[in-house]
């Protein structure tokens, strides 16, 4: 294979060097025959483009890569559409505001896939190697978010979670603190107190069990995605199992007795 080109500046890129990136970003013509670019893509198309093309797998040069995995990129990245006309695509402002969507599409979903700027860069390397040598599997593994063969990250799976540099969900630990949070609130003035138990105390400890119980589900659900990069999974079952205890308790104290 020869040298290519950066996706993202167009300059060369030698044999063997490069990173490895997916964007989710898709570009087209909107209806009114201007070019647009969207980030993360599908979700941001509206009714009236004309085409609408997803960007997928490209490779990116040091001088990008340092760009792109920084703090500020992936605090900052959102969804974002831009339009303009054909005649302003290759001037710079152009490519620059072009150059917004892409990092931002790469930064949301390598956020989701549940990787720091360090980790998601050495990723990237690593495909990037891959690439050169057989660049229908780094497509195919980036497309599907599966870690590279190549990487520290590949040797992470369900069973090995806990191990190596993989991250904690903050969402799962966020969901077991606030049930254990509601749980105490409701025991000191349910048990303690009885003669609280109608009182605004306890529809706290409640809406702190529902708040569990969004966390748990919604940091499972991340650690699903990160294929392995994420753990807490049975953190955010403990946050689970504790906030629904407490939602269900709190409506049994609240049924009258008959």
């Amino acid at each position: 294979m020869s040298d290519a080109t950066c996706a993202r500046c167009g300059s060369e890129i030698l044999k063997g060097q490069g990173y490895a990136v997916y964007s989710e970003a898709s570009t087209g013509t909107a209806a009114d025959r201007r070019v647009f670019f969207s980030a993360p893509g599908p979700s941001t198309a509206e009714a009236g483009d004309v085409e609408h093309k997803l960007l997928d797998a490209m490779l990116y040069c040091e001088q990008c890569a340092n760009s792109l995995f920084t703090d500020g990129v992936w605090a900052n990245a959102k969804m974002l559409r831009i339009e303009m006309s054909p005649e302003d695509v290759s001037s710079p402002s152009g490519r620059e505001a072009k150059a917004e969507v892409i990092d931002f599409s790469i930064a949301l979903r390598m956020k989701r896939l549940g990787m720091a700027p360090p980790q998601a860069r050495r990723e990237a390397r690593a495909f990037g190697k891959l690439w050169w040598t057989d660049q229908g599997s780094a497509r195919r593994r980036l497309e599907a978010g599966d870690p590279c063969p190549n990487s520290p990250g590949a040797q992470f799976g369900p069973e090995s979670a806990g191990t190596g540099e993989l991250q904690k969900n903050g969402k799962a630990v966020a969901s077991l603190l606030l049930g254990i949070l509601s749980l105490l609130v409701f025991s000191l003035a349910g048990f303690f107190f009885p003669e609280l138990k109608q009182r605004p105390s306890l529809m706290l400890a409640a809406c702190v069990g529902l708040f569990a119980i969004w966390f748990g589900h919604v940091g499972r659900s991340e650690i699903k995605l990160s294929r392995g990069r994420l753990k807490g999974k049975w953190v955010a079952l403990a946050g689970l199992i504790l906030g629904y205890f407490m939602v269900v308790s709190y409506i049994m104290t609240m049924i009258p007795s008959y």
